[in-house]
């Protein structure tokens, strides 16, 4: 009888385990919504059109027991897809103070400028600006 309620124990400790680390996996994984989306114009002769895209990526689970706070990060993409990140270039940017861009309106609201030499995206609210230059996301395979 002994043996058999250690043995319930273990497997009571293994699958709390196991659930632990898939739920911290569920909170955590990258979540690769579209918040933001600018497509090149058609006078800039790239090899074929570009869009440039502000995507919500991984949540930081620092302290979950201190603080109800999730930090969701970020990342710029740009490339030949339009509709979800593919191949191209990408960038994390969290410029600083996460909780003022957590709202999409933060993202949305930027400034992004094409010319022959890249692309620059800037943030109204906050100043950040971020240059990304062409032979990063022009040409490829």
């Amino acid at each position: 009888m002994r043996i058999w309620m250690a043995l319930v124990r273990v497997f009571a400790l293994v699958v709390s385990v196991i659930i632990g680390y898939s739920a911290a996996y569920e909170i955590t994984r990258p979540s690769n919504r579209v918040i933001a989306r600018w497509q090149s114009p058609s006078g800039i002769p790239y090899d074929g059109p570009k869009c440039l895209m502000v995507v919500e990526g991984a949540t930081e689970l620092p302290h979950l027991i201190l603080t109800s706070h999730l930090k969701r990060y970020h990342y710029v993409y740009v490339g030949r897809a339009c509709d979800q990140p593919g191949y191209g270039h990408t960038v994390s940017f969290e410029p600083c103070c996460y909780q003022v861009f957590e709202s999409d309106a933060y993202w949305r609201d930027a400034d992004v400028r094409w010319t022959m030499e890249g692309v620059t995206l800037t943030l109204k609210q906050s100043g950040h600006r971020l240059f990304i230059p062409a032979r990063a996301f022009v040409g490829g395979r």
